[in-house]
C-alpha cells in the first residue's frame, strides 16, 4: 500500500492487521511454551521497519538482531 501524502513528522497512520502466531516448544532457545504451559515470548509481534536518518534492517539470521525502539503498541489478542 502507498500512502497518498507523505506522512510528516508528528503524523501517524493506523494499521490494522491480523495474523497468527505458532508458539514453539521452549526447549531449544527457552523462548516459548514449557512442559507447564507457561510462556516465555520475546519478539513475537509484527513491527515495522524503523527509519531513524536511514533504514534499520535485520536479517534474521541471528537470533539477537533485532532492532526495536521504544514503541506505543495497543493490541487486542484472542483465543481459544
Amino acid at each position: 500500500m502507498e500512502l497518498q501524502s507523505p506522512l510528516l513528522p508528528g503524523e501517524y497512520y493506523d494499521i490494522t492487521i491480523q495474523y497468527s502466531v505458532i508458539v514453539p516448544d521452549d526447549s531449544f532457545t527457552g523462548f516459548g511454551v514449557s512442559d507447564s504451559n507457561d510462556f516465555h515470548l520475546k519478539y513475537w509481534y509484527l513491527t515495522p521497519s524503523v527509519y531513524d536518518g536511514q533504514w534499520e534492517l535485520y536479517s534474521n539470521k541471528d537470533l539477537a538482531d533485532l532492532y526495536i525502539p521504544p514503541s506505543d503498541i495497543n493490541m487486542e489478542i484472542s483465543f481459544p
